[in-house]
């Protein structure tokens, strides 16, 4: 298409690692589209007339000098007509590029509308969920195995009551009988597996969502959690006699199949957009799109020190600004409840004393006076516990406080990662009787009504666990575990974290926050912010990914955001996230890459040096040339531009020898510290490495045989070798 002449076009980039939550992230500024033949033929004859016109969105390719350069949509909203001449028309757009092309489509979408596999059906057998016939009695019960795009798993809840048609409701959504299965005949509840729905999101619009980076964190047991029932019951009602009057009764039969949309089991207010955006704020998960592929790499911020290293010292011009002006980050988290769940809404611990945490509620203290107005946490049951008055047996007892599901603030925060991303409180529960023992589990908990907007909540799957006794030790049976805590009903661990922001034990944070989020924002902590300009070529750039750990003069940044002006090849103008290397390295990450080369300097030339000097024992030698071997530090692989290493370095190296009789080289290891002075240090001592580079050997009967020392560099970690 023609724009107007000599106008520039800028292309803005935001770096979704920044979890920026704007649908347009990445735009361009508008430009103004002229009346011309090619551009009749692209979007109509009547386009620049007075004809009625709507916004428009179309898909496009982009071009740099003849060269494709990526994908990206068109949309055009605003134009200029002059009632006269047509051809004197044009109109206003702009281009969406890169993460804000696929969010532009999934904005206004709601995710109940989508297929998630279309309709499915499921005939019925039995009502015998263990006899193998795999009808949807069994197939429900057999979605406990993990293998499934949804669960079908117990959860308490104090409002799944009341309902006409459902005669057997109760105080539990997919409730289980006494020999702990799914009893036959209710309402299920379906939950639908994170993982699958944002892969088949993805799918649906045309793109495929690679989640490898994903893989060792536990991701795909998140399920979400739903309100909505799936009947099996035809129910008739019958007068009858009971008594001294009548009474309608129900009678349920087995429905000969059911059907149904697995999406209806997403809460009807949630756009798509929204159930990828939140959940990646609330998780610290990155969708990094590439709009050439159409593929999303989903990326979790807490490997983002692991992330590809990509020197561009050579690129970047010599002046840079740098802005430190803002303060130091003060982080706080916040996950918005559904207003439809009664469940008692976050306390407040003003005016109350927070006691040192326990445990477990068996750890607590005698309710004694001395501890009124205090509250205490308890790990196991992820509660806070405060004294109060039993009015059945008038005794001072520890009863639950509050659960720790909420915010986690911060005092002068300046930073908030907020989401309607919640969760669920966990409780001891009995929940079966059998030959006169109880049995207890650990079951979520919330006080919400039957189809009822229910937000996004996600709940962690653990598998099927042991039941326990009244005296914590293990039950007969096993039930499956939905929680939004690590901790079994065992009181022992299965997870590597926990599903709400902060889970201490009093020695390790398991929370959301610590495993998911704090290496990315100790990573990140420095407040400077440089604005660099980069000359680049098309294909460095082209094969940028956000997730870039990017080298400058030996100093690792992010790049936050850039400007690309269309028409200057090669040129962006970016800004440049400083990231915290002592913290970024000690945890084992490669710190960013320089070069050494190791040079044999400082030679001093000596005819004769007498059989004291041990090259080999009783040797005479002469010609012997003296010298340091000295390791020099670079940005580039020229060799051009000195540096220093923003980190301390192990440097190996290797002593050669070699006789003219014995060709075979003897080899012999070194490792030294570099620090970032370039110094190498053995024993907290600076040193150079002196050696000799060569002798002539004066021994019968080969005067004229050589004798060679020297040392080279071997490749390490943080470094690469300059020959």
């Amino acid at each position: 298409m023609d724009i107007k002449p000599g106008q520039r076009v800028e292309l803005s980039r935001s770096n979704p690692m920044f979890l920026l939550d704007s649908f347009l992230g990445e735009y361009s500024t508008p430009f103004v589209i002229t009346y011309s033949e090619r551009n009749v033929r692209n979007f109509g004859p009547f386009f620049f007339d007075l004809a009625i016109k709507k916004k428009g969105k179309f898909e496009v390719e982009v071009y740099d000098e003849n060269s494709f350069a990526f994908n990206a949509t068109l949309v055009l909203e605003t134009a200029k007509v002059d009632r006269r001449v047509t051809g004197k028309g044009n109109a206003s757009g702009y281009l969406i590029i890169g993460l804000s092309t696929l969010l532009n489509k999934l904005k206004d979408a709601k995710a109940n509308t989508l297929k998630l596999g279309g309709t499915r059906e499921l005939a019925y057998t039995t009502s015998d969920p263990t006899d193998g016939s795999d009808g949807y009695v069994q197939h429900f019960q057999n979605t406990w195995e993990n293998e499934e795009d949804y669960i079908v798993a117990p959860i308490r809840n104090d409002l799944w009551t009341g309902i006409e048609d459902d005669e057997a409701s109760n105080g539990w959504m997919n409730i289980l009988d006494g020999n702990a299965n799914l009893m036959a005949g209710q309402a299920y509840v379906l939950l639908p597996r994170l993982k699958y729905v944002l892969e088949t999101m993805f799918h649906e619009n045309g793109w495929v969502l690679d989640t490898s980076a994903m893989e060792g964190t536990g991701w795909e047991n998140i399920f979400m959690f739903s309100v909505k029932p799936l009947f099996t019951l035809d129910v008739t009602w019958t007068e009858e006699l009971i008594g001294d009057r009548y009474e309608n009764l129900p009678n349920g039969v087995f429905k000969a199949s059911i059907s149904f949309r697995l999406a209806e089991w997403i809460s009807p207010e949630i756009t798509c957009s929204q159930l990828l955006l939140e959940h990646c704020k609330k998780y610290g998960w990155v969708p990094l799109c590439n709009q050439d592929s159409n593929v999303c790499r989903l990326v979790p911020l807490r490997t983002a020190k692991t992330g590809r290293v990509r020197d561009w010292t050579k690129y970047a011009a010599a002046e840079v600004n740098a802005d430190f002006s803002g303060d130091a980050k003060v982080v706080e988290f916040k996950n918005s409840m559904p207003s439809n769940d009664e469940f008692p809404s976050k306390p407040t611990f003003e005016g109350l004393t927070i006691a040192a945490p326990v445990e477990k509620k068996a750890d607590l203290p005698s309710p004694l006076g001395n501890y009124d107005n205090q509250v205490i946490y308890s790990y196991r049951e992820n509660q806070w516990f405060r004294i109060e008055l039993d009015e059945t047996t008038n005794q001072r007892v520890w009863a639950v406080y509050a659960d720790n599901i909420y915010d986690e603030e911060t005092k002068n925060a300046n930073l908030t990662f907020e989401t309607i991303v919640s969760t669920l409180p966990v409780y001891r529960t009995k929940y079966r009787t059998y030959a006169a023992v109880d049995y207890y589990g650990l079951f979520p908990y919330c006080k919400q009504s039957r189809n009822k907007e229910w937000s996004l909540r996600t709940l962690y799957y653990h598998g099927m666990v042991n039941e326990v006794k009244a005296d914590g030790t293990a039950g007969i049976r096993q039930y499956p575990y939905l929680s939004s805590i690590r901790v079994l009903p065992d009181g022992t661990a299965e997870a590597d974290w926990s599903n709400v922001l902060k889970h201490d034990d009093g020695t390790h944070d398991y929370g959301i926050i610590a495993y998911w989020l704090r290496p990315w924002l100790d990573l990140i902590g420095l407040n400077e912010e440089d604005d660099q300009r980069l000359n680049i070529p098309i294909h460095v750039l082209h094969e940028f990914r956000w997730d870039d750990i990017i080298n400058i003069f030996n100093i690792a940044y992010l790049v936050k955001s850039f400007v690309e002006p269309r028409g200057y090849t090669g040129f962006i103008q970016a800004k440049l996230q400083k990231l915290t290397l002592d913290k970024f390295d000690a945890e084992g990450a490669s710190a960013p890459e320089v070069f050494l080369k190791m040079v044999f300097e400082n030679e001093t030339f000596t005819p004769f040096i007498d059989a004291s000097t041990p090259f080999l024992p009783g040797a005479n030698y002469t010609d012997v040339t003296q010298g340091d071997w000295v390791v020099h530090v670079f940005a580039d692989a020229a060799g051009t531009i000195p540096a220093l290493p923003t980190v301390p370095l192990r440097v190996n190296t290797e002593l050669r020898t070699k006789n003219d009789d014995n060709p075979d080289p003897v080899l012999v290891p070194g490792t030294y510290n570099m620090n970032t002075l370039g110094q190498l240090v053995a024993m907290g001592t600076v040193i150079t490495i002196h050696d000799y580079s060569d002798a002539v050997l004066n021994i019968p009967p080969n005067p004229g045989s050589h004798f060679i020392r020297s040392y080279r560099l071997l490749p390490g970690t943080g470094y690469r070798v300059i020959p």
